[in-house]
């Protein structure tokens, strides 16, 4: 049971820093060698998810009992949601993400989804592969997250990281009300569709 809380820290730590630097910056570089560096710090505690679509990837390939799912999705949430709050007293403003006014739902959806899946599946490869020395996995994860924000991030306001917008939303909502809570949708279903989709990728070429 210690080994499990301690398990649940680190996602808590690891989303919490990944979100605090999205705060912070917005800048797809930063954030992404912060990812960087919390999966070498958090990798052998929990995996270093710190992210709800690579949990329920991992979910649905069978690795995860059912507690464990709901207290990483909860560690996960609860870290995004801390960082954002922190943001918030020291700077007196709202981290409030949202897509752009010219893109539509469903094209906010497919591009979460889209670029989810590429995160996904690295991460799922990654895992997946027995042979490596695991040294460089934080790197590679890190920079595909990089490349992700790069191309699309502007597009849906997000880092395709359901915590992360869930914390966000959360405290939009304390303070100002339920206006922003349509983007949850997108900040959801989004990335758990490329979640889903990247499983059964990887079962089809694996």
């Amino acid at each position: 049971m210690m080994m499990l809380k301690k398990t649940y820290l680190a996602e808590l730590v690891g989303t919490f820093f990944l979100t605090f630097a999205v705060c912070l910056t917005g800048n797809p570089l930063a954030i992404g060698l912060i990812l960087t560096a919390m999966i070498y710090i958090g990798k052998n505690a929990s995996g270093a998810h710190f992210n709800p679509a690579i949990t329920l990837a991992v979910w649905f390939k069978g690795k995860f009992k059912k507690e464990d799912l709901c207290w990483y999705l909860a560690s996960q949430t609860i870290g995004a949601f801390l960082a954002c709050v922190l943001f918030f007293v020291l700077s007196h403003n709202t981290y409030s993400p949202h897509p752009l006014d010219t893109i539509k739902l469903w094209e906010a959806l497919l591009i979460e989804a889209l670029f989810s899946f590429i995160l996904v599946s690295v991460w799922l490869t990654l895992d997946a592969d027995k042979t490596k020395g695991g040294n460089t996995d934080g790197l590679i994860i890190g920079l595909t997250l990089t490349a992700i924000l790069f191309c699309a991030g502007e597009l849906t306001g997000s880092t395709f990281n359901p915590a992360t917008g869930v914390g966000a939303l959360l405290l939009t909502l304390i303070k100002t009300g339920p206006s922003s809570l349509m983007h949850l949708v997108t900040y959801l279903v989004g990335p758990l569709l490329g979640a889903l989709l990247a499983t059964l990728f990887q079962k089809k070429i694996s």
